[in-house]
């Protein structure tokens, strides 16, 4: 009776770049939900007691309250607000955490 040995090959590990590209996307998702949030909640909430789209205005360039293309322009923008975080501070986590 012969007894087989099965190896199993070990996964190989993307380059890093393919690690930060996931997390980039990760962190424009996060912030394209968040802006959903903040949204909804200041069509929610009467607006005495928020300031939400006196906010949204100031932190998203050309965005006004309450228009299609506002609504799309302000999620567009807060995605590409995460995907730039993404790029700039992993990176610069990585480089100072590294084990």
């Amino acid at each position: 009776m012969s007894i087989k040995v099965i190896q199993t090959k070990r996964r190989k590990r993307g380059t890093d770049a393919d690690e930060h590209k996931g997390r980039q996307l990760d962190d424009g998702n996060f912030l394209s939900l968040t802006y959903i949030l903040c949204v909804l909640y200041g069509l929610i909430v009467p607006q005495r007691l928020h300031g939400m789209s006196v906010f949204l205005e100031a932190a998203l360039p050309a965005f006004k309250w309450l228009t299609f293309g506002g609504f799309i322009l302000g999620l567009v923008e807060s995605f590409l607000y995460g995907v730039y975080i993404g790029v700039v501070f992993v990176p610069i986590y990585n480089f100072f955490y590294r084990k």
